[in-house]
């Protein structure tokens, strides 16, 4: 079942569960429409013609300004709607990082997992609490200045 933990055999000493990676049959991906018009946008967003559009509101918004008067009904038409485009793209973009981010942290867990010079603690990090993590980060921090002391000591001699 698509999202279920999964034990694989590995040629560590342990069996850790490893989430099952595959792919979502193209008939699930096309019937949910709220990734696919997030992403749609992002990639729209992302293009410097975006940006164009972008100035051209801003330039239709001052223009239109003495055309109305400066009146209350134009701001409050201006205002609702920019506060409305930027909510919603708030929303698609939060939407496509998270799943971004995701996909990022299972590529590298999968990379962790099958080195085996890794520290197989650090896979799933982001999901440890802030303890643990603060742990993990003390002892790089220390294998850090180590390091920079051994090469220290190597340039000085």
């Amino acid at each position: 079942m698509i999202g279920d933990v999964v034990y694989k055999n590995s040629r560590f000493l342990w069996d850790f569960p490893v989430v099952d990676d595959t792919p979502l049959p193209q008939s699930e991906n096309e019937s949910r429409p709220f990734p696919r018009f997030a992403r749609w946008c992002e990639q729209q967003v992302a293009r410097p013609g975006a940006s164009i559009v972008a100035l051209i509101f801003i330039g239709l918004w001052f223009v239109a300004g003495p055309f109305y008067g400066w009146s209350s009904d134009w701001q409050l038409i201006i205002n609702t709607t920019s506060s409305v485009i930027t909510l919603v793209m708030v929303f698609m973009i939060q939407n496509t990082q998270r799943r971004d981010t995701q996909a990022i942290q299972l590529k590298l867990d999968e990379l962790i997992r099958v080195d085996s010079e890794a520290r197989n603690e650090l896979i799933s990090l982001e999901a440890k609490p802030e303890t643990a993590v603060a742990e993990i980060r003390s002892a790089f921090d220390e294998m850090r200045e180590t390091v920079e002391e051994d090469e220290s000591d190597r340039g000085c001699r």
